[in-house]
């Protein structure tokens, strides 16, 4: 009967068939789509910081997490009953664009879109030291410092399915920043270390207040970072403290933000008393003030 009709109705009935195909099937996200359907804050991102995704697409379509490489950042319901992903950039990645994929799903199909996520070139500035003498660190000592690392790294590492932290986050201290992320450090000459973190200007025993709700799960006097604190956020998000004189907090407690959780001092491998706040996110770190400037 189709091969009778005439070349008009043949397309006609083409093109009902076709509508009737993409009626019943799950949307298919155009390469346009998530630029549309993903509200990105800020809108050229940093190497080093963080974006906020916010989902503002149809609702009967579920975001699950966005992937850059063989890291995912999960999206969470915000007190609003919006769907938000915290995603970070590490201080490698170069390039205008930084190729990602969102996972969604409808009616019980997941999808995976590509999706380009538009960055701005940041230059870190390089803070010169010249030591007349530098104490160098014995065998022991050495291993120490990298079992250390190790055993924080690990913390670091997991994922919290549940999400702790609530609205904005705050400044642990009131003090100015004296040393902020992404510092390279050159001492006599020779680059040593890239700074993961921001140090704040805060006297001997100034009360360290949690930058947001969440669980401490890492209390330990450290070589380098001295008294050290870290709290889970959730959702892959950590907060650590660094140089701390005395803690105010018993690991495996949950606290809110704002609460005191311990003073600052002058600990580890320190020049002065300050505070020095790392944040991490799903084992990136990112800068600090990346994340409290966020509009949550």
């Amino acid at each position: 009967m189709f091969s009778v009709l005439k070349s008009r109705e043949k397309r006609v009935l083409f093109l009902v068939f076709l509508l009737m195909i993409l009626a019943s099937s799950p949307p298919s996200l155009d390469a346009g789509t998530p630029a549309r359907w993903l509200k990105v804050t800020p809108t050229h991102v940093p190497r080093g910081a963080v974006a906020l995704m916010t989902y503002i697409g149809p609702k009967d379509v579920k975001p699950i997490k966005i992937a850059r490489s063989d890291t995912t950042f999960p999206f969470f319901l915000n007190d609003k009953g919006i769907y938000q992903a915290l995603v970070g950039l590490p201080l490698s990645v170069h390039g205008q664009r930084i190729p990602l994929f969102v996972y969604v799903s409808k009616a019980n199909n997941t999808e995976k879109i590509a999706f380009n996520l538009s960055t701005k070139n940041k230059k870190f500035p390089v803070r010169t030291l010249y030591l007349k003498k530098r104490s160098k660190l014995d065998a022991k000592t050495l291993k120490r410092i990298k079992l250390e690392r190790s055993k924080l790294l690990n913390t670091l590492k997991k994922l919290t399915p549940k999400r702790f932290w609530h609205g904005k986050f705050i400044k642990p201290v009131p003090g100015g920043v004296t040393s902020g992320f992404g510092v390279r450090r050159k001492i006599n000459g020779t680059y040593m270390s890239v700074h993961h973190g921001v140090d704040f200007r805060a006297p001997l025993n100034t009360p360290v207040h949690a930058i947001n709700a969440g669980t401490i799960v890492f209390m330990k006097k450290m070589v380098l970072s001295g008294l050290t604190i870290v709290i889970d956020h959730g959702m892959g998000l950590y907060s650590l403290y660094g140089h701390l004189s005395k803690a105010r907090v018993k690991l495996k407690v949950r606290v809110e933000k704002g609460q005191v959780i311990g003073l600052s001092g002058n600990t580890g491998r320190s020049t002065g008393p300050h505070l020095h706040l790392g944040v991490t996110l799903c084992g990136i770190s990112v800068d600090p003030l990346a994340l409290i400037h966020l509009p949550l």
